[in-house]
């Protein structure tokens, strides 16, 4: 299993650990490669499960851009500048047969939900370039990449990488799987069925809202509860970006199914309470369809993912 446990920390204290770390820096800093400086401090009166590294420069101006953006898409214009174009869910739909659709999101989110038709190539995945050019030849047709919409720069991100190897006509698909399954039941897959043939559907946003907390009574909780068990489900890719590291377990979303389950199954067979956190609170809502899908009773959700408690930080 691709776990990976952390230190605990011990009762009555919370240690903040800020660790840089990058090639890109190693001048200012003085450094050689592979060295590292860090900053530790402590604060009384507080415990938790965990402890945590906050990165590089170059990170801060990127968490600052999704920070920022009080646009509907806030990545649009950027994204625009390089020369990714998106295209509208209704466009989308009424041209479905003219496009090849891929989901750049983390395999567990595709095999959760997906657009009926979309091929999984995960934007983290080392195989992204060779599958994505074997796509493009296989097909006549323009890619259109989509992710978690309208906040997540990973659609934008893939179609300009695609642009970047010389597959022409890729866009980006920026409103994300959740409306398009709204709105296009009968295209979207959940748990390898068509929706509109299962007996349930999407969880709604106010059960969404009813599991997810706000960092103060999330990690409230985690010290209030009897054995938890603390899941950061991010990618390498994202906990390099963020360096944010959470006990217990690091169970990134790219990990095939069965390990993820696994971990679920024995948490359910052990009465213990799962805390989830993963990049941005996006992830999260298809880790819930999952837990609810697989009978898990007792877990919780950080609001926001590692990106709000490294902003709370600053």
């Amino acid at each position: 299993m691709n776990s990976r446990r952390t230190t605990n920390v011990n009762k009555g204290w919370l240690y903040h650990y800020l660790v840089i770390y990058s090639n890109s820096m190693k001048t200012i800093l003085g450094a050689d490669m592979g060295s590292q400086t860090v900053m530790r401090w402590t604060m009384p009166n507080l415990s938790v499960r965990f402890f945590f590294f906050a990165v590089t420069l170059g990170l801060l101006i990127a968490v600052n851009q999704v920070a920022a953006g009080e646009y509907e898409f806030p990545y649009r214009d950027q994204f625009a500048a390089v020369g990714v174009q998106t295209i509208e869910l209704e466009e989308l739909a009424a041209n479905f047969d003219d496009y090849i659709i891929v989901d750049a999101r983390e395999r567990f989110e595709y095999d959760t939900i997906h657009i009926q038709g979309a091929y999984s190539i995960p934007f983290s995945s080392r195989e992204f370039s060779r599958q994505v050019r074997a796509l493009a030849r296989e097909h006549n047709k323009p890619l259109v990449f989509y992710c978690n919409g309208r906040e997540c720069s990973v659609a934008y991100r893939a179609a300009e990488y695609a642009l970047g190897l010389g597959i022409e006509g890729a866009k980006a698909y920026d409103l994300g799987i959740l409306p398009w399954a709204k709105a296009r039941p009968g295209q979207t897959i959940l748990f390898g069925q068509l929706m509109t043939e299962r007996s349930d559907g999407l969880i709604s946003d106010a059960q969404f809202r009813e599991r997810t907390l706000p960092q103060s009574r999330f990690f409230e909780l985690i010290e209030q509860t009897t054995d938890p068990l603390v899941i950061d489900v991010r990618s390498n890719r994202q906990r390099d970006g963020i360096s944010l590291y959470f006990g217990d377990i690091h169970l990134p979303l790219d990990s095939r199914d069965e390990e993820i389950m696994a971990v679920v199954d024995q948490a359910i067979e052990e009465n213990r309470t799962v805390f989830v956190i993963d990049d941005a609170g996006h992830q999260i809502r298809w880790v819930q369809h999952a837990f609810e899908e697989r009978g898990l009773a007792n877990y919780w959700f950080l609001d926001g993912g590692a990106v709000a408690v490294f902003e709370s930080m600053r």
